[in-house]
């Protein structure tokens, strides 16, 4: 069995345009931006841009092909090589 906890799925904390700061296979750190979600719906331009960080140190396995996001859709998955805490109990069967 192979644990599938150490994969951040890093998802979009409000609806917008996503801008990625990170390519495929890139090897990122905790804490690294991966993209900025911007909503073009927002009043000003200083609440428009939100940061999106990973949780976990690894590659970059994959990013959304669309731009446009809702709240809450998976921006990219970080393939990494510890356990996240909100990710324990996620397995592959052999």
């Amino acid at each position: 069995r192979q644990g599938l906890d150490a994969c951040d799925m890093v998802r979009a904390p409000l609806a917008g345009v996503v801008s990625y700061h990170v390519e495929l296979g890139q090897r990122v750190s905790r804490g690294d931006t991966i993209a900025d979600i911007v909503d073009p719906s927002s009043p000003t331009s200083d609440e428009a841009r939100r940061s999106v960080r990973t949780e976990a140190d690894g590659i970059v396995l994959s990013r959304r092909l669309r731009r446009l996001l809702a709240a809450g859709e998976v921006v990219a998955k970080i393939a990494g090589t510890e356990p996240l805490a909100h990710r324990q109990g996620y397995l592959l069967e052999d």
